[in-house]
């Protein structure tokens, strides 16, 4: 399960999977908010760029109700899976500080981190655990995916300006979420959704409940687990 694949002679490992679908999302997002939703009608678009700790932020919510479960077995760290997870434990350990089902703790891990960006948080402790744990997911980034772009030429989709901080697509994924976003959501999905059951089965009871929970707004068509 450390890589999935979702194109012919393409893998993916789950943290590249996370980000292509917060591109996918935000892309989608910007669209909406044209008068035309054409991407061509906004060439500032023409490639997708957005910042390196606002894909964190959104990784955290893909891998919030992962981690609240059993996930892999702690004994093994030293796989290839969980080095490019190295931010894991200290989410879990946010995690663990958070009662309710999911979707309740991770309502108020939103409000607590909003404030903690802003330096509102009372609780000083806990800013900095939040901090921390962003700063650990934006190396693991930084150092899997990013990395990859001068390692392998087939994994080549991601690359990383360090003067504005942000992620620029590149390559054919990039016109394949400007052009063909909502499909390729709905696929990146998919594979989300495997991943969500395979590592935490205890989280939902059908698949008719996981649509309805957490991916209510993207089923067009079923899916096959």
């Amino acid at each position: 399960m450390s890589e999935i694949r979702i194109f012919q002679n393409q893998k993916f490992s789950i943290l590249q999977i996370a980000i292509l679908r917060a591109y996918c999302e935000l892309t989608i997002q910007e669209k909406t908010k044209l008068p035309n939703p054409s991407i061509e009608t906004n060439p500032e678009s023409s490639r997708p760029e957005y910042g390196l700790r606002e894909i964190a932020q959104i990784l955290i919510h893909y891998f919030w109700p992962i981690f609240q479960g059993p996930f892999i077995s702690q004994s093994e760290a030293e796989t290839e899976q969980n080095i490019k997870l190295k931010f894991r434990k200290q989410l879990t350990n946010i995690i663990s500080t958070y009662d309710g089902n999911w979707e309740e703790s991770y309502s108020r891990f939103k409000n607590e981190l909003n404030l903690t960006l802003h330096n509102r948080l009372i609780d000083q402790k806990k800013g900095l655990q939040i901090k921390s744990c962003l700063h650990s997911i934006e190396q693991a980034i930084l150092k899997g995916p990013v990395s990859s772009f001068h390692k392998s030429i087939e994994q080549n989709f991601i690359t990383f300006l360090p003067k504005t901080k942000t992620l620029h697509l590149i390559g054919e994924y990039k016109d394949i979420i400007l052009h063909e976003s909502n499909d390729f959501l709905l696929a990146l999905k998919n594979h989300w959704l495997e991943l969500t059951l395979k590592w935490n089965p205890n989280i939902i009871n059908s698949i008719d409940e996981l649509k309805e929970k957490i991916y209510w707004d993207s089923f067009k068509s079923e899916i096959n687990i």
